[in-house]
């Protein structure tokens, strides 16, 4: 990460990270400015960036069907765990665009064949994905501990849940 928010992004605790990430991430994103909206994409990465080197790994991902006309650009996360409701499994991660090198926090989604498909990307084959499975159940105490702000949940894991989805594996 070098770019002009990481002297700001060091300089600060976790903890301070994840209240930033928490603050940006309940703001509707038409209300953002491109510098929040920057921000809050590199909080999340380098928040998250610690727990994937030890507990991601590469997915194969298809674009799932979907009307994309009716989906909101920027609420993968959003995206992703309603899917759960109708049996998919949330996967978390990033992404890194093939053409530039341009990575960035995202979630998608995975079926009960273990096919991995994201319904908020139109053209998944333009990315190579990297993530972690995470259990539904978890993705759901992320936010209601998060006070019902439904963003990533990867930099609100701790050491103990992380534990368990390794021994769930």
């Amino acid at each position: 990460m070098t770019n002009r928010f990481t002297d700001y992004i060091l300089s600060i605790d976790s903890q301070k990270r994840k209240e930033k990430i928490l603050q940006l991430s309940a703001i509707p994103s038409i209300s953002m400015s491109l510098d929040d909206i920057h921000l809050l994409r590199e909080l999340v990465l380098f928040e998250s960036n610690s727990i994937l080197d030890n507990h991601g790994q590469i997915f194969n991902v298809k674009s799932g069907k979907s009307d994309w006309k009716n989906q909101k650009l920027g609420l993968c996360y959003n995206n992703a765990a309603q899917k759960m409701s109708k049996g998919f499994e949330y996967v978390e991660g990033y992404c890194v665009r093939k053409k530039d090198g341009l990575k960035f926090g995202h979630a998608w989604n995975v079926d009960k064949h273990g096919t991995h498909l994201d319904f908020s990307l139109p053209n998944s084959e333009e990315y190579d994905y990297f993530g972690m499975v995470i259990p539904s159940k978890l993705v759901y105490a992320v936010g209601f501990r998060n006070s019902g702000v439904w963003y990533s949940a990867l930099p609100f894991i701790d050491e103990i849940e992380l534990t368990s989805i390794a021994s769930e594996a």
